[in-house]
C-alpha cells in the first residue's frame, strides 16, 4: 500500500515545486503543471485494479506534448 501512495505523493509534490516557484514565463509554468497533471492521471489510472492501459498511454503521450510545448520554444 504505501508503494501505490509514493508515486502520485511524487507528483503532487512537484506541482507544489511548481506552484511555489516564480518565473518571468507564467505560461510555460502553466504548461508543465498541466503535463505534470497529465502525468499523475497517468500513473494512478495505471494503478487502478482494472488498469486501463490506453488511457494511461493517452495521460502519458499528453503529458509529452505539453512538456514540448513548454520547452520547445526556449530551445535556441
Amino acid at each position: 500500500m504505501k508503494f501505490i501512495l509514493r508515486e502520485p505523493l511524487v507528483h503532487f509534490l512537484l506541482i507544489g515545486v511548481a506552484l511555489a516557484i516564480e518565473t518571468d514565463d507564467g505560461v510555460a509554468r502553466g504548461i508543465v503543471i498541466a503535463a505534470l497533471g497529465a502525468s499523475l492521471v497517468g500513473d494512478v489510472v495505471l494503478m487502478t485494479p482494472d488498469a486501463r492501459f490506453e488511457a494511461g498511454l493517452v495521460a502519458f503521450l499528453v503529458a509529452h506534448v505539453l512538456y514540448l510545448a513548454a520547452f520547445a520554444p526556449h530551445v535556441e
